[in-house]
């Protein structure tokens, strides 16, 4: 038997919300694949669109992350669940998520990193504005029943509803990705193969995301104590700018790079 701690609540899914979240989310997802359009016909490149797919196919990480996260969506009454992992059923809304979250930001960086365009004051101001968007977007949805934190370990909630720390793992795990698939596609596959690209972005997710979230997963899963949950906060947050500025040392030296061909003749 679970420890009370442990014990997952039971929450019923308002159904008008489920409904607009679900609405807003796709006009989200068609405004994100218009962008990885644009730019792929600007570069004359596919990336973006197998970055994009990507995005859905990293939703599949969600379950594990609910699990190890003491989060959960409203399971009674959900109309348009998409799949069930580890007991957790996954709404459609959440995936519409993985796409315009995780794709059109893994697709930024990219481009920035394959154009020579990308510069470390755009990547911390970048990072900047996603810790704003995910701090005023999260508290909202929670406001309105679509997911909720729960445990009374859960540290440092903003607005007394979302623990801070995921408004800085979450960003900088994507665009940390974001560096890494791209470093792998462009010197390992040389450019080719972009096919690959959504089994690289959900493993990356898996890997990194886990990586910086591995301190605080811990701690929700043995401890009661908010204090060892504060500590494993900032440790994980912690990890997630070391990981930025890992890899700020990378977009500082890509920048010196020349444009490559595909991009120059776009703009020929």
């Amino acid at each position: 038997m679970e420890p009370h701690f442990l014990a997952r609540p039971e929450m019923q899914m308002p159904h008008t919300a489920e409904i607009v979240i679900t609405i807003l989310y796709a006009v989200f997802v068609l405004l994100s694949v218009g962008y990885a359009i644009t730019v792929a016909r600007k570069d004359g490149v596919s990336y973006p669109l197998w970055i994009m797919f990507g995005g859905l196919c990293a939703s599949l990480y969600e379950p594990l992350d609910a699990v190890l996260g003491h989060f959960i969506y409203p399971m009674t009454n959900m109309q348009f669940e998409v799949f069930e992992l580890y007991g957790v059923k996954m709404p459609l809304f959440l995936v519409l998520t993985y796409v315009f979250y995780v794709g059109p930001l893994m697709v930024f960086v990219f481009s920035g990193l394959e154009r020579g365009t990308l510069t470390t004051g755009t990547w911390w101001k970048t990072y900047a504005v996603c810790i704003g968007l995910a701090t005023l977007h999260e508290p909202f949805c929670i406001h309105f029943g679509l997911w909720y934190y729960w445990g009374d370990n859960q540290p440092l909630k903003l607005f007394g509803k979302l623990p801070m720390w995921w408004t800085y793992v979450n960003p900088a795990a994507i665009m940390c990705m974001a560096v890494v698939c791209h470093r792998i596609w462009r010197d390992v596959l040389e450019r080719r193969h972009s096919y690959l690209l959504p089994l690289m972005v959900t493993l990356s997710l898996f890997a990194i995301h886990g990586a910086m979230a591995a301190p605080i997963f811990a701690a929700l899963a043995t401890f009661t104590s908010k204090t060892a949950t504060i500590i494993a906060t900032f440790m994980s947050m912690g990890l997630a700018f070391m990981g930025m500025w890992f890899s700020s040392k990378v977009i500082k030296k890509e920048a010196a790079v020349v444009p490559t061909r595909a991009y120059q003749a776009a703009l020929a």
